[in-house]
């Protein structure tokens, strides 16, 4: 297809776009951590819980970065946890036009709601938002999302998985692309 051809198609596509934060957050820290030098390889990040705790991720610049400018995205949800009382991230993450959705941890210290949370609002988008001409971002890496996926993929619209690359293969197999962005990490920092 031709360039012009290329650029009309995607001037009619919707974007949706949707973060599991807390994931892409710690996983983050590892490849932070590898990138600095304070583990040998992702392996050993994860193995030894090795993470640069200074690692963080500017909203805006993901948004660009995975699928172009904020004017071009119909929906931006990020779920995860609440963070600490002094925090003002989660207020800069809505002004950069995300609706969030924040879960209190469980006794434990576990997260729960995250993953089905953001299943139930990209299925009910899928039908009730969404046409054969939209594209899906999942921020995220678990092969919980790969039946999500597959329904999406049903309905003729597009999914592109955006994580770190040690991401679920079942995951990266059910999409229909894949973008690392262990490359790419420097771009999403603040």
């Amino acid at each position: 297809a031709s360039d012009v051809y290329k650029r009309q198609k995607l001037f009619f596509m919707a974007k949706f776009i949707y973060v599991d934060n807390s994931n892409l957050w710690i996983e983050g820290k590892h490849i932070s951590a590898v990138k600095k030098g304070k583990a040998s390889s992702i392996r050993e990040a994860l193995t030894k819980n090795i993470c640069d705790n200074s690692f963080r991720i500017d909203y805006g610049k993901l948004t660009n970065l995975i699928a172009g400018t904020q004017n071009d995205v119909s929906r931006a949800l990020l779920v995860g946890s609440v963070p600490p009382p002094q925090d003002s991230l989660w207020e800069q993450i809505k002004q950069r036009g995300y609706e969030v959705i924040k879960y209190s941890r469980n006794l434990n210290n576990h997260e729960k709601k995250v993953d089905t949370t953001i299943l139930t609002n990209m299925l009910k988008d899928i039908y009730t938002k969404m046409t054969n001409k939209d594209i899906i971002y999942l921020v995220a890496g678990d092969s919980d999302f790969a039946p999500a996926i597959e329904i999406a993929k049903q309905q003729n619209i597009k999914v592109c998985v955006c994580f770190w690359s040690h991401a679920s293969t079942e995951l990266k197999k059910a999409a229909d692309q894949f973008i690392s962005l262990n490359g790419k990490i420097d771009k999403i920092k603040p």
